[in-house]
């Protein structure tokens, strides 16, 4: 069985940070999805930092 995903977290550089039930965690680059489905969001309303910390 998959593990599911538990938490996300938005990152810089459009990027997420998403943690799974079995405690695993690993970053995800949505940069090449941005005018794909469900991600054309991220980008109208600006979720990501492009900016570094």
């Amino acid at each position: 069985m998959s593990p599911k995903v538990v938490k996300v977290e938005p990152l810089e550089y459009y990027q997420l940070r998403l943690t799974f039930s079995n405690g695993e965690i690993r970053r995800f680059d949505v940069s090449p999805y941005l005018d794909k489905g469900i991600f054309t969001l991220s980008s109208k309303y600006r979720i990501f930092s492009t900016s570094p910390t």
